[in-house]
């Protein structure tokens, strides 16, 4: 199954105010928006930088490159 890229996007990050750029595709979009929501939730309490970092990490292996 091939995977469909549907768009570049580029959004600013309000902690670090670094330009990502990230490519969206079908399968991990969903995945992403989950994981964005869990890092809201979580921010605001003790330990957020940590949380981020791991967050994106996490992000980063499981989306498309």
């Amino acid at each position: 199954m091939e995977i469909k890229v549907l768009q570049t996007e580029i959004y600013k990050k309000t902690t670090t105010s670094t330009l990502l750029v990230r490519r969206r595709c079908l399968l991990c979009d969903a995945k992403r928006h989950h994981l964005a929501i869990k890092s809201r939730r979580k921010r605001g309490q003790s330990g957020g930088a940590w949380w981020r970092r791991r967050e994106e990490r996490i992000v980063r292996r499981e989306m498309c490159s």
